[in-house]
């Protein structure tokens, strides 16, 4: 059998049966409507516009650097890298939706070419309210769905780029559309990763019985049993099928539509361009990555603790003692009852402890249901300044969901963590492992609450400044007391030195820069694509099936003959006794 109509033959079964699987589970998401790649939606008065350093420049005599991202955290990287490259004299253009860019403004020095908002803001709003108690069918085929309506979004601006395509793209490993664009116009580019480097996601050289991503499970072979390599194997392999069959078919269908090749798989991009990972080695799990990805560390600049927060938070601030910063990010919002879980144990800390809580207003009402007034001291708001709000000195705690961005701005100002992963299908509850084990905080998962662990787990991260959760009486330290006992505060901060001396930004543009002078195709690991390793591997495990199948059934099968013949015996003896 030709193994292209093996591998879409089981992509087809398994991707079918899956379906049927989570069918009595399914959530009804709004409906995600494809753009109609009209250039004309736009009209005419879409432009790219330069900095004030480069508007004496024309667009057709200007060589320039393109960026763009998909919306939330992961546009930070793409900024910070793109900020810096501009500051070294780099001509760079941002293209960005508007609302992404409205938040950058102020700050952004280089170009951009501003892009109508692919999705609705109510549309966003009601998915980002069941993302988190999503089947994993559902949440995979909306994120996937998300992801091909921003990407067709950023194409639409191919015909006003062909006019002069940029010399260099920097683009997130999500957003499809920036890979195009680059194999398109013939150009080099660089992924960007919010995250760590994990097996079956943007590791290509690890062994298939490596742990696949978001497993919670080192990659310690040694200490791996062979019924754990081989769920491992079968694990990665669904994985791989799912993505497939679910993600595949929306990528291919806008590379058909440019003209460029067709990926055998929804993650090749991460084997065929530089990788950059805002992990640094020392933090990830033990495992071999290609030459070509670079973990450069969080997406730090160098001045970025010389923002100011507004003037009302600042003093709101300044007067607490302690502050919690609680913030659960965009992608997935708690629900009612984990807010009211979160509430409850945050009732029984001390008094005079102040929290101040990231919530966009649509969930606001979520926090007025689950009592939240009840709760003393307390400040919501829609938009926080989070690294301006970590790095000052009267926050002692951050409750987060997991997100690598949260986690490296907390603890590169050495604040402990509490790691509340909503959802079991993300990298969060990966990251927050990875924390645990450093030392740097705890983890508790977000799916199966338990208020009597959550409260004993906040009360265990303030330890030194709360003698007893129930005592209300209890005068706290101040906090530099508190970072002198407190030994999470004491692996934060070595966390810190570590996230710092990975090289974040400067190293990114610095090779980047390198890119432009020398190329990096001596970089690109010249391997079987991961289609034809998942064949190979399956094959195997097939092989192995019908070989080890019979060995196991062979002493079943003589253990029944022998039975059968001992009764049959048994038997004719009563019988001549009678």
């Amino acid at each position: 059998m030709n193994s292209s109509i093996f591998i879409n033959l089981l992509t087809f079964f398994m991707g079918y049966l899956l379906m049927n699987t989570v069918q009595a589970d399914t959530i009804n998401f709004p409906k995600i409507v494809p753009s109609n790649l009209s250039a004309s939606r736009f009209g005419y008065d879409l432009k790219i516009t330069f900095s004030s350093k480069f508007q004496h420049y024309q667009l057709q005599d200007q060589n320039y650097i393109l960026c763009t991202s998909i919306p939330a955290s992961h546009v930070a990287p793409i900024i910070a890298i793109c900020q810096e490259l501009v500051d070294r004299g780099h001509n760079v253009v941002l293209v960005l939706e508007e609302k992404e860019f409205n938040k950058i403004k102020d700050f952004w020095t280089g170009g951009h070419l501003v892009v109508p908002d692919s999705i609705d803001r109510d549309t966003l709003t009601e998915i980002q309210l069941v993302l988190s108690s999503a089947p994993f069918y559902e949440l995979l085929k909306t994120v996937f769905d998300l992801l091909s309506v921003f990407s067709w979004t950023i194409l639409e601006t191919y015909p006003i780029l062909m006019k002069k395509p940029p010399i260099f793209i920097i683009c997130d490993i999500f957003t499809s559309a920036g890979f195009i664009l680059a194999e398109k116009f013939n150009i080099p580019a660089v992924a960007t990763w919010s995250g760590q480097s994990m097996t079956s996601v943007n590791d290509y050289i690890s062994p298939m019985w490596y742990p696949p991503a978001n497993s919670m499970s080192t990659a310690n072979v040694l200490a791996m049993t062979y019924f754990e390599m081989v769920k491992n194997v079968f694990s990665r392999l669904l994985s791989d099928v799912v993505s497939c069959f679910i993600g595949l078919e929306s990528i291919n269908m806008q590379r058909r539509h440019f003209g460029v090749r067709e990926l055998e798989h929804p993650i090749d991009i991460s084997q065929q361009y530089p990788l950059f990972l805002s992990s640094p080695i020392g933090l990830d799990f033990a495992h071999p990555i290609l030459p070509s990805h670079f973990p450069i560390g969080p997406y730090f600049r160098a001045n970025f603790d010389k923002k100011n927060l507004p003037n009302d938070l600042q003093l709101w601030l300044d007067q607490a003692t302690n502050v919690i910063y609680i913030s659960f990010g965009t992608a997935t919002p708690p629900n009612f009852e984990q807010i009211q879980t979160i509430h409850r144990a945050l009732e029984k800390q001390n008094k005079s402890l102040r929290y101040l809580w990231s919530l966009d207003k649509p969930y606001q009402h979520l926090l007025e249901k689950a009592n939240i007034s009840q709760l003393l001291n307390v400040r919501y708001a829609s938009y926080l300044p989070q690294i301006e709000i970590l790095k000052h000195p009267n926050v002692i705690l951050f409750l987060s969901h997991g997100g690598f961005n949260s986690i490296a701005e907390s603890l590169i100002f050495n604040k402990p963590m509490l790691i509340i992963p909503l959802t079991s299908y993300m990298d969060h509850a990966d990251n927050g492992l990875r924390v645990q084990k450093a030392g740097g905080g705890l983890m508790h998962f977000g799916w199966h609450m338990n208020l009597t662990l959550l409260q004993e787990q906040i009360s265990l991260l303030l330890e030194n400044i709360t003698v007893n959760i129930a005592d209300n009486n209890v005068t706290y330290l101040n906090p530099n007391d508190f970072k002198r006992l407190n030994h999470f505060y004491a692996d934060a901060h070595r966390i810190a030195r570590l996230f710092r001396s990975a090289g974040g930004t400067t190293r990114a543009a610095t090779i980047i820069e390198e890119f432009l002078e020398f190329g990096y195709q001596h970089l690109i690991f010249n391997q079987p694509s991961y289609k034809q390793s998942v064949i190979l591997y399956t094959l195997v495990l097939l092989t192995i099936i019908v070989i080890v199948a019979p060995l196991l059934l062979l002493p079943y099968c003589c253990c029944r003959m022998c039975c059968h013949k001992l009764k049959s015996k048994l038997i004719k003896q009563k019988a001549k006794v009678n």
